[in-house]
Formats: structure tokens, sequence, C-alpha cells
């Protein structure tokens, strides 16, 4: 059942990203990221929340594939500063091209103390 729609003036995939980021922030006061797989717009929502500086929760599932698989195979090398739940194995890591790794090393700067990532299937 949904109760609202909302709809954002837009000619691409993704354009809706920015304006549903700023909408949650403004109307959800508990709230948690959760990452388990993902693809282009996966990782425009997670810079938009970082962005935001909305201090919100970032959950990675490892070895599920797609951005969070690329996001915790990455993180699992500085497992000693992050909250690694599960299997803690670094020999599944998975190509991530230069764009991606600053990606995450953003990621890593400005929520790094907000991440944490769950292998589910240990």
């Amino acid at each position: 059942n949904h109760s609202h729609f909302m709809l954002v003036n837009g000619t691409r995939w993704g354009d809706e990203v920015a304006i549903r980021a700023f909408v949650e922030d403004s109307i959800v006061h508990s709230k948690i990221l959760l990452v388990i797989g993902g693809g282009i717009n996966t990782w425009k929502t997670l810079l938009t929340v970082v962005r935001m500086k909305s201090l919100v929760p970032i959950v990675l599932f490892n070895r599920v594939g797609g951005v969070s698989h690329k996001i915790a195979s990455s993180l699992m090398k500085q497992a000693d500063k992050f909250k690694i739940f599960g299997d803690q194995r670094e020999d599944d890591s998975i190509p991530i091209s230069k764009e991606e790794e600053g990606y995450i090393n953003e990621l890593i700067d400005e929520a790094g103390d907000l991440i944490e990532v769950i292998d589910p299937k240990t």
C-alpha cells in the first residue's frame, strides 16, 4: 500500500536521487542505509547521503555482488578500522575502477565511523 507518490522532473535514470535523499532526510528521524548489491544509482545515493552530512549508519553486505561487494571488499583490507561482522576473508576481492576507488575513499573520509560490513554467507 502506498499513500503518497512523489514525481521528480528528470530525463535520466537516477535524476531522482538527490531530491529523494533530501526528502528522506527531512521526514525520517531514525534510519539506516542498507546496501545490498546495487549499481550506479547506489553510488549516487551513498555519496548524496554522505555529502549531506546526514550521519546515517551505513550497513554494507559483503559477497552479494554489486556496489556493496566492491565497497565491503575494499574495506576488508582495513578491517581494523571498521565494524566487520562475519567472515573477514580478504580473498574475495573484486576489481575496482579508479573512479570507484575515489568514491570509496570519500565514503571512508566522510562516514568511516558510520560504516559496518556484514557477511551474510557466514
